[in-house]
């Protein structure tokens, strides 16, 4: 079986998988079985047909199709250990299909009213569809359509649902992301994460950092904290205890080689800016996100000396609640302007803890051509802010009070829960680097822009034709 992308049976263009890996591992006939530790990646289907990714169930492959759902479930005995799937999009039915080991392609449109999952065979006039889900099939265009009994799964649904009870695709994502969660809602792992933040920020404000004990990591500029550490064991001990089946990624009980998964996964900064911190400087957060196949789903970041608390959920807007407790959405402006150029742009920018060698180079070298006067071939932007922490740098791009963020060598937990926020306050997230438009969580990379109804990518490519072509080299393991 060739590479998904290459498939034959592929007439409709598919953006980069999140992780190939199960769907390949089927597509060259290995178990499936074995396949289950790298859950399955489903593509999501708009009515136009141009797909891009959500993270998948546990254990399933799931295609969604504007107001349809269709699950397909690798387990016995409704695929044997040697059977693959790949997705293909059928120009005969319109809407997409998959392509199972018999060599049919099978037609996917599934709606909801069924309370418990059933195997479904139906054969259109040419073609045969088998799939298994807890939703009722439903289409005007079958022939024959039969229940496959299973001891797992005996209950028959009806061939039809009525329109009224079809879910919109808000309340699909909301019913897959849960899924993944073991059925937490979302909003529940919000406020789980923004009183975790507000006990840390407890934690921040109480300790005295003339003398809170910290250590050198790196250099004189990479610091650690009693603080920092005492945070995140908060951190993780409630996160366990609430969440027994998350995994914690946390910056300061990080291994060398642990990598983010697929797997439901909170990634947490305990004190972002601990630099500020320790010289009482009062630009400081914790940084707190929920993370579903290896993309941000839920972002907390709370600033305990200004009360600032930036939340987001993904499909559900970002916001800023201040400290009387009023509740704002963002991006602060409404109708927030077009960007016309990086002249006209106020940009974040911070320094790190490398300050020799190519990266240091190309770094101050950026900085000195945002500066610098168009005239000496430099963007002369309104200005430049550096506010020791990148988490907050995000959440002021997406508030709207910061137009660019362009920052190297952070690492995933300071940038996670800050990406969703901006990205629900219209904003966009590319890489450093030139030319990458799509950057991994762990590629220590990120050039921030805030919502506008335009300039967005315009501004992107004038920041990174200030590189002159060169590319940071961060190594992506601490």
């Amino acid at each position: 079986m060739a590479a998904l992308s290459q498939s034959r049976h592929l007439s409709t263009p598919l953006f980069p998988l999140l992780h190939p890996a199960p769907l390949l591992a089927r597509a060259n006939g290995r178990p499936l079985a074995a396949a289950s530790t790298f859950p399955p990646v489903p593509l999501l289907i708009p009515s136009n047909h141009c797909p891009r990714l959500v993270p998948s169930l546990a254990h399933c492959s799931t295609l969604l199709i504007s107001k349809f759902i269709a699950i397909v479930d690798p387990r016995p005995p409704y695929h044997n250990t040697s059977s693959w799937l790949s997705y293909s999009y059928s120009p005969t039915h319109n809407h997409p299909s998959i392509l199972s080991n018999d060599n049919l392609p099978s037609s996917l449109s599934f709606s909801t009213n069924s309370t418990r999952p059933s195997l479904r065979k139906t054969r259109f006039k040419n073609t045969t569809s088998l799939s298994i889900s807890k939703m009722a099939y439903s289409t005007d265009q079958s022939e024959v359509s039969s229940v496959i009994d299973s001891p797992a799964y005996p209950q028959e649904t009806p061939l039809t649902t009525p329109e009224d009870s079809i879910y919109d695709l808000a309340d699909v994502n909301d019913l897959l992301l849960e899924s993944m969660c073991g059925g937490t809602p979302l909003e529940q792992v919000e406020q789980t994460l923004i009183s975790i933040a507000r006990r840390a920020g407890d934690m921040i404000l109480a300790a005295d950092p003339s003398v809170d004990c910290s250590d050198t990591k790196n250099n004189s500029s990479d610091r650690v904290t009693a603080t920092d550490k005492a945070v995140e064991d908060m951190v993780s001990e409630t996160i366990t205890a609430t969440y027994p089946k998350f995994e914690f990624l946390g910056e300061e009980s990080f291994k060398e080689g642990t990598k983010l998964t697929d797997a439901p996964t909170i990634v947490a900064d305990p004190i972002d800016g601990t630099l500020n911190f320790i010289h009482g400087f009062p630009n400081t957060a914790i940084s707190l996100a929920l993370t579903i196949g290896r993309k941000p789903i839920v972002g907390v970041v709370y600033n305990p000396f200004r009360g600032d608390l930036f939340t987001a959920i993904k499909g559900k807007g970002a916001f800023l609640t201040r400290n009387d407790g009023r509740r704002l959405l963002l991006p602060a402006k409404r109708n927030p302007s077009p960007i016309a150029s990086l002249n006209d742009c106020l940009v974040a920018v911070e320094w790190g803890n490398q300050r020799s060698g190519p990266n240091w180079e190309l770094r101050t070298s950026v900085h000195k051509k945002l500066l610098s006067s168009q005239a000496d071939g430099g963007a002369m932007v309104h200005s430049v802010r550096s506010s020791g922490s990148a988490a907050l740098d995000f959440c002021y791009v997406a508030a709207g009070w910061i137009d660019v963020f362009w920052e190297a060598g952070v690492w995933i937990w300071d940038i996670c829960a800050g990406w969703i926020i901006l990205q629900e306050a219209g904003g966009i997230v590319a890489s450093t680097n030139p030319g990458n438009w799509d950057p991994d969580l762990e590629s220590r990379c990120y050039l921030a822009v805030r919502g506008a109804p335009s300039g967005q990518k315009e501004v992107v490519e004038e920041l990174w034709s200030l590189m002159e072509g060169r590319s940071f080299t961060y190594p992506v393991k601490k």
